[in-house]
């Protein structure tokens, strides 16, 4: 999972990677989680250009996902995560 998400990060700091194929990414990870597992991530920070970020709050459970995304001020370079 840890893998996943940096690689994701990863991808997101190209310029060059459309959101459809990031999305692609993330949903593939989703697959991969069981009805009875529930999963938070929080505080997932994710660079996407080098002046703005977002932040994106992932929540999975029972087989669902919820992902959203929003601006913020905060250009701190990390990617933390909670379970």
């Amino acid at each position: 999972m840890k893998e996943a998400l940096l690689e994701i990060a990863c991808l997101i700091r190209e310029k060059d990677i459309s959101q459809q194929e990031i999305q692609t990414k993330i949903d593939g990870i989703v697959d991969n989680f069981n009805e009875t597992e529930v999963i938070e991530l929080s505080n997932l920070w994710l660079t996407i250009s080098e002046e703005a970020m977002i932040e994106a709050q992932g929540k999975f459970e029972n087989g669902n996902y919820t992902w959203e995304a929003v601006e913020t001020d905060n250009f701190e370079n990390e990617l933390l995560f909670k379970k």
